[in-house]
Parts: C-alpha cells; sequence; structure tokens
C-alpha cells in the first residue's frame, strides 16, 4: 500500500545517512526502491514465514511468535538500520548511502526459524538438547557466511567453534549432567527425529545463502545488496526470538516420551 499509494513515500520514509531522521530508523523497512525489489522481498517472505509459524505453534509457542513477529516489526527495523549506520558509514565516506527495504525483517525471520528448530529438539527431548542444537546451528551459520566470503574468517571461525564446544562440554560435566549411553541415541524415534531435523537444518542453510549472494552479485548496478544489514537482522531476530522464549513458560521436554526419559536418568 506504502509503495503503490505513497509515490514519495521513498523521499520521506527512506533512511537517507547524509541526513538522519529518526522515524526513518524505523519506516526504512516499509518502503522498496523498485517493483522489482519488493516483489522478491514479498516472496522471500511468502516462503520463509510457513516453517518457523507451524514449527511454533506445534511447540506450544503461537504467543510467543505473534510476541516475536511484533518485536520484529518495531524493534528490528531500528537496531538494523543504527547498525547499518554504525557500520555502513566509514565504509561509504565520503558518500553516504540511503538504506531501506523489508529483507532485512525477513532476514530475521531466518532466525527465527533457527531458534525454532532448536525449540523443538528442547520440546522433545530437553533444555541440553535444545542449546546443543542452537550452538550447532550458530556455527552452521557462521560457517555458510565464513565460506561465502572469505576463507582466512573460515579458519578463525573454526577456532571459535572449537572454543565454544569445549566450553559447553566443561559446562555440562560441572553441571553434573548424566551423560547417556549412545545406545539410547539409536533408537527408531531418534533416527527419525534428527532425520527430521537435518532437512529442517538444511533448509535454514537455503535460506541463509538467500540473504549472502556471492560477493561479484552484491553489487547490482547502481544499488548493493546491504549483507551488513541482512547480518544483522539474523542476528537480532535470533536474539529477539531468544529473549522472547525466556520470557515465556517452558515447554522444554513436553513430549519427552520414556524411551527419551531414559535419556536423561541413564548413566
Amino acid at each position: 500500500g506504502i509503495h503503490f499509494g505513497v509515490p514519495s513515500a521513498y523521499e520521506l520514509l527512506a533512511f537517507d545517512h547524509a541526513r538522519v531522521r529518526g522515524y526513518t530508523l524505523l519506516t526504512s523497512a516499509y518502503v522498496h526502491g523498485s517493483d522489482t525489489h519488493l516483489y522478491d522481498t514479498v516472496w522471500a517472505y511468502a516462503k520463509i514465514i510457513g516453517l518457523p509459524y507451524l514449527l511454533a505453534i506445534g511447540t506450544g509457542g503461537r504467543r510467543w511468535f505473534y510476541r516475536v513477529t511484533l518485536a520484529f516489526l518495531i524493534v528490528l527495523p531500528v537496531l538494523v538500520s543504527i547498525t547499518d549506520y554504525l557500520v555502513l558509514g566509514p565504509v561509504f565516506t565520503p558518500t553516504a548511502p540511503t538504506t531501506l527495504g523489508f529483507s532485512y525483517v525477513v532476514a530475521g525471520f531466518v532466525g527465527l526459524y533457527i531458534v525454532c528448530i532448536a525449540r523443538l529438539v528442547g520440546y522433545r527431548y530437553s533444555r541440553e538438547h535444545a542449546e546443543l542444537t542452537g550452538l550447532a546451528l550458530g556455527i552452521i551459520v557462521v560457517q555458510i557466511i565464513a565460506v561465502r566470503y572469505n576463507l582466512q574468517f573460515t579458519i578463525i571461525s573454526i577456532a571459535g567453534v572449537i572454543a565454544a564446544g569445549v566450553i559447553y562440554i566443561r559446562r555440562s560435566i560441572t553441571g553434573g549432567r548424566a551423560t547417556p549411553s549412545l545406545d539410547i541415541y539409536w533408537t527408531r524415534q531418534v533416527i527419525i527425529d534428527t532425520l527430521f531435523v537435518g532437512v529442517l537444518v538444511a533448509t535454514a542453510g537455503v535460506f541463509v545463502l538467500w540473504f549472502f549472494p556471492p560477493a561479484d552479485q552484491v553489487i547490482r548496478e547502481a544499488t548493493a545488496v546491504d549483507i551488513i544489514g541482512h547480518a544483522a537482522g539474523l542476528v537480532y531476530g535470533s536474539l529477539l526470538a531468544l529473549i522472547g522464549l525466556r520470557l515465556e513458560p517452558s515447554s522444554l521436554g513436553s513430549q519427552v516420551s520414556p524411551s527419551h526419559t531414559q535419556i536423561e536418568n541413564h548413566g
């Protein structure tokens, strides 16, 4: 409605880094530079939104999903715009860019989807399994982006991944968590769940690739794909989803079956 009904919206609502107007920190998410830009963004949103929604309601998180979505519509654009201003300003000096579009928010929904996958594991098993899944998903996302743009960063991120894994394992041990027998993980239901989560993770990887095109495709004619904004949207979306999760009554472990209970008690 804004795009077609208010032709002057671009000048009024886009976030111009050379002339900062506070309200454009929010409104820039709701204007687009062309019809193609708008259609591509709406199409990306339509392809992504269904999966986190289904996972959320399937794990008793309908209200959580709606609250996080509201935060995405109001808070996320402001956070991304501020990040863009701090990061892109020095990069584009002496010229100043203009940032706009809803793709940052859509990237936030990819972050929500990633949290939903971890939530599903926690819902089926336990908080510890959800934490480990979330750590693994974060590692995968970092590796996808690192390989896409900078192989040196890949080496650094691998070191960070190893450090994170060591810290997590040490915390698990010192926290007195029981270590289950490996035989328990080969039950039929666990294998099916693992394969299902694997499909979800692969889908999340595809979504991440959409928002981080190859380096030679970042610049397109007179415009550029704002990969900084997309990265910020992905990170802030994940954080807002996690904050919302902390404020909700816990449903982790709600669907633990007798075999899954054995995982916690065995050993």
